[in-house]
């Protein structure tokens, strides 16, 4: 009877309600949300190769910056192990001289316009060098930027067995950002091969203290001198679900009292 109230509580332990702020798969006739910052020239089009028959974002570009924004309504990660998460697929299409292939991260505007510099703009991000098989996870503010504490240069051959990423290949990407304690944020940055012949990748790290940010409402993304096709972008809210606590308690109270009178 234990071990059956052990199980039932493992169960409701894992219940939690997702709200999905973003969910861009740019259909065909749509008007884009994201904005050009810094030189992209984008549009909505036909994808091609791993996306071909797919609606997609395609970014044409020369320059280094290159970056796009998207806006969304706020949301502030209010309580211990609350999430948020960003997630795409993303299709190199042409260039590999770049370091930032691509980067990508979730920031609090402060209410403002976005712009190149992220001026106003604090958060994080992860850029993903394939030139030179590396990954490093950012805490940004304004145009000042860091490694996030645990997080380095970890690079991709060591950590996943995760190869040289060049044009016409497509992976899935995501972002996952959870509160972890009063002060404290955990990140994990994965990337996925969808057709599951190589590794998935994972760096993680913690960020604390001055470079803590609990509030997001805007995604920048930055591909380097690349061209790209974005498909299925998705921001989504994670919240554990309140009655699953007070369920989970009631059950260990009867699972001890059933004990006690044993």
């Amino acid at each position: 009877m234990v071990a059956a109230a052990s199980l039932a509580l493992g169960a409701l332990s894992g219940q939690a309600s997702a709200d999905v702020l973003v969910d861009d798969t740019f259909d065909p006739g749509s008007t884009s949300p994201w904005q050009d910052i810094s030189g992209v020239s984008t549009s909505i089009g036909a994808g091609t190769g791993p996306l071909a028959g797919e609606s997609v974002l395609i970014g044409a570009t020369g320059v280094a910056v290159n970056q796009v924004a998207r806006a969304f309504d706020a949301v502030t990660l209010a309580n211990i192990n609350t999430s948020i998460s960003v997630s795409f697929d993303y299709q190199l299409t042409s260039g590999i001289s770049g370091d930032y292939l691509p980067a990508f991260g979730l920031y609090n505007s402060g209410g403002t316009a976005a712009t190149a510099d992220k001026t106003d703009d604090v958060g994080y991000y992860v850029k993903f060098n394939p030139k030179d098989d590396e990954a490093t996870l950012f805490y940004e503010t304004g145009d000042s930027y860091g490694p996030v504490a645990g997080s380095g240069v970890n690079t991709l051959i060591q950590n996943g067995n995760y190869p040289a990423f060049s044009a016409g290949d497509m992976r899935h990407f995501e972002l996952l950002l959870t509160r972890s304690a009063a002060d404290t944020i955990d990140l994990k940055a994965t990337v996925t091969d969808p057709d599951g012949t190589t590794a998935t990748f994972t760096i993680d790290a913690t960020a604390s203290g001055t470079s803590f940010v609990d509030t997001f409402d805007t995604i920048y993304l930055r591909s380097r001198y690349g061209n790209y096709e974005l498909d299925n972008v998705q921001v989504e809210s994670i919240i554990p679900e309140p009655g699953s606590l007070g369920l989970m308690g009631l059950g260990v109270l009867l699972v001890f009292n059933r004990h006690r009178t044993a």
